[in-house]
């Protein structure tokens, strides 16, 4: 199949700097799955393609062993990094965009603020920052419904003193205002 092939030096670099993204870790998935369907076709490609594998990496190695390899490591990314699209909010794998669901706070702001984040790690991997992102995202969504929409349980916006938002995003300084 058709694949980019991620430079080695410069992934390795940032892998062990502790800089690569979660799209290097997905380009490195590209690639090593590739590699098993490979390993996985007939038997007459694989012994040549090990043999200037052993001469390119100076590693005698062989295709089964390698095979597992490739599973293992395979299986290590997927089980840390979010292998579907960050950008597809849709997927059974996303992780979801703060929302209070009533308008309190428009839904466009924490888009903003999460987009660049969400769906990079798996969130039962980062437990505890994402648990802090919703709490501070319930802290605020209470905040403006008690004091900006005048209501006493921001559950039940039906006892809201103010019927039009009185919530505007700023969007070009990244941030909510009174209008």
């Amino acid at each position: 199949p058709p694949m980019i092939i991620p430079p080695v030096g410069k992934i390795l670099s940032l892998i062990r700097a502790g800089q690569a993204s979660a799209q290097v870790f997905r380009d490195i998935l590209s690639s090593i799955e590739s590699s098993v369907s490979v390993l996985n076709t007939s038997q007459k490609i694989v012994p040549p393609l090990m043999t200037i594998l052993r001469h390119e990496s100076g590693i005698d190695s062989q295709a089964n062993n390698l095979r597992e390899r490739c599973l293992d490591v395979i299986q290590i990314i997927e089980n840390v990094v979010c292998t579907h699209d960050p950008y597809d909010m849709n997927s059974k794998d996303s992780d979801g965009i703060s929302s209070d669901g009533n308008g309190i706070v428009p839904s466009a702001f924490f888009e903003r603020n999460e987009i660049s984040w969400r769906g990079r790690i798996k969130p039962e991997n980062a437990k505890e920052a994402y648990d802090n992102v919703s709490n501070a995202a319930s802290n605020l969504i209470e905040a403006i419904a008690v004091d900006f929409w005048g209501t006493l349980n921001p559950n039940d916006m039906n006892s809201a003193m103010e019927t039009k938002s009185p919530i505007v995003q700023d969007i070009f300084n990244n941030l909510i205002a009174l209008k």
